[in-house]
């Protein structure tokens, strides 16, 4: 899904460039999964977007070892928050905590 996104090879991407178009979509959908509680189909799309970034440029950044990323960012992976929080930093994403308050309204 995520990789060789619009014609651009993202595996050659610096891990913290700014996000391309597909990319930005699969971060939609990330948080529309989180919104609703589909907490494994957010981890799965993680995982496509780090893949398409490299996921032994992830390892050899974060100092993880590359199986357990696989591993962990997909489909009943269950990742520590640290990992999740080293995955984003690379790519210069931040996870925000709000009230439920403010996202539905009632």
């Amino acid at each position: 899904m995520a990789r060789n996104l619009e014609n651009q090879n993202a595996a050659f991407m610096p891990l913290d460039a700014p996000l391309i178009p597909s990319e930005e979509a699969l971060l939609n959908h990330i948080n529309v999964a989180l919104k609703i509680g589909a907490l494994d189909r957010a981890i799965e799309l993680l995982g496509e977007l780090t893949k398409g970034r490299g996921m032994s440029r992830f390892a050899m950044k974060t100092g993880l070892n590359r199986s357990h990323l696989y591993r962990a960012l997909q489909v009943g992976g269950n990742p520590s928050l640290d990992l999740i929080m080293r995955v984003c930093e690379e790519m210069r994403l931040v996870i925000q905590v709000i009230p439920k308050s403010e996202i539905f309204q009632e």
